[in-house]
């Protein structure tokens, strides 16, 4: 299990990086919010994008990858990960799904 901030850096693109829970006291009292699941088959893709909202993502089981649209290095996410979204500007992410995947999306309030 890790935590991850995915970001739009001053260079305009998505960056990603593994970050200690202690970056994110927030998470040791979380409130319940309304989220999205999603499930995916292997092989699906979703193009680069950035997010439409800032959102957290867990990922409750299966594995992906989210890959920076200038070319950055992806990282692979399994079940427990969890990753603070906030790429909403910029070239965005993209994301491929290498088995089936769940995932929860949950909106983060400003």
């Amino acid at each position: 299990m890790a935590i991850y901030r995915m970001y739009t850096g001053d260079d305009n693109h998505t960056h990603i990086e593994e970050t200690p829970l202690a970056d994110h006291p927030g998470l040791l009292k979380l409130e319940s919010t309304t989220g999205v699941y999603i499930r995916t088959r292997p092989d699906e893709t979703m193009e680069p994008h950035p997010a439409p909202e800032r959102r957290w993502l867990v990922v409750l089981s299966g594995i992906m990858e989210v890959t920076p649209a200038n070319g950055g290095s992806s990282v692979r996410l399994g079940a427990g990960d969890i990753v603070r979204i906030t790429d909403v500007t910029g070239s965005g992410h993209a994301t491929s799904f290498i088995d089936n995947c769940t995932f929860a999306v949950m909106p983060i309030k400003a």
